[in-house]
């Protein structure tokens, strides 16, 4: 969950239960700045034990999730390239530039 997910959270449960900032503030001990700043995503950092008293005031847990796997470079590289290009297409080597590229493929397709 991205700290954004996590403020949207917890100012959408404040306002349900019609607290105020300050009214949230008070019943977990905290200061109205820090809940200011956790609902905007902009405190630069907060206690486990602040934040979960902050949850736990609006009824809310923290759970936790195995991240999922990143996709391996082969799982991204396309299969077959030639889905990707036309008969007359240049492929570029690996070692062409963008600019090497550009001007190899202007060249080929300018000829008659």
């Amino acid at each position: 969950m991205l700290i954004t997910d996590l403020s949207t959270k917890i100012r959408l449960a404040r306002k349900e239960m019609n607290l105020t900032q300050e009214a949230l503030a008070k019943k977990t001990g905290l200061n109205r700045s820090v809940i200011n700043g956790l609902e905007r995503g902009t405190l630069p950092d907060i206690s486990f034990n602040r934040l979960t008293r902050v949850l736990s005031t609006l009824s809310l847990e923290l759970r936790l999730n195995d991240a999922s796997p990143l996709p391996t470079l082969d799982e991204l590289h396309p299969q077959n390239t030639s889905d990707y290009y036309q008969e007359d297409d240049h492929k570029p080597s690996t070692r062409e530039t963008g600019r090497q590229y550009r001007r190899t493929y202007k060249k080929k397709r300018s000829k008659p």
